[in-house]
């Protein structure tokens, strides 16, 4: 089984330890019960999912991912470089074509809430994030069976108020501290096994 984790700083594990990101340690639960899995992560910080749509090709490389994990939008939302209908049609021609690669399933997340620590001043940002999962979560609604949606933020959201989402996030308000990386492979896990 070949998966493949494509995304940005948040698939990477940007400012935890490489053996404390999400992505690491559901690989690690992973191989433990299914011994053929191999995870790759091809997560780059700063990504957008432009950048992420530029890259897939070299993803899809033989051998074809059995499932491919995409997550994208909070650079998009941060620096504004697409309205929440764009970034959410280039999340799709995403699933397309690594559909048409001969991707077996796909697994869309959306993402995690935020607030806007002082590296992200712009107080509208939490609500783009927002506005870009509620664009994602309509457009794959209506998803072919290959593909599935993780609503990450709706499973925050569930966890409790923000003062209790704080640990789940380093002091930018964005990126996910240790705590916040192991909620994301405690919810995913299951997920990714089901999918498989």
């Amino acid at each position: 089984m070949h998966i493949v984790c494509l995304g940005d700083s948040i698939c990477y594990g940007d400012g935890v330890r490489p053996d404390q990101a999400w992505v690491s340690l559901l690989a690690a639960e992973l191989v433990q019960r299914h011994p053929a899995a191999r995870v790759h992560n091809v997560g780059v910080n700063g990504e957008t999912v432009e950048g992420g749509l530029w890259r897939l090709s070299a993803c899809l490389a033989p051998p074809v991912p059995d499932l491919l994990y995409v997550q994208f939008g909070l650079n998009d939302a941060w620096i504004n470089v697409s309205s929440a209908e764009e970034y959410t049609v280039m999340m799709w021609e995403i699933v397309s074509r690594a559909l048409e690669s001969g991707v077996r399933t796909v697994l869309v997340g959306t993402n995690h809430p935020v607030w806007a620590g002082q590296d992200y001043g712009d107080t509208d940002y939490p609500q783009r994030v927002r506005q870009f999962n509620a664009s994602l979560r309509s457009r794959f609604a209506l998803a072919p069976e290959r593909v599935s949606l993780a609503d990450i933020e709706a499973h925050w959201d569930v966890l409790g108020s923000r003062e209790a989402l704080v640990p789940l996030l380093q002091g930018d308000g964005v990126h996910l501290s240790p705590q916040g990386n192991r909620v994301y492979a405690d919810f995913l896990l299951p997920v990714f096994e089901r999918l498989l």
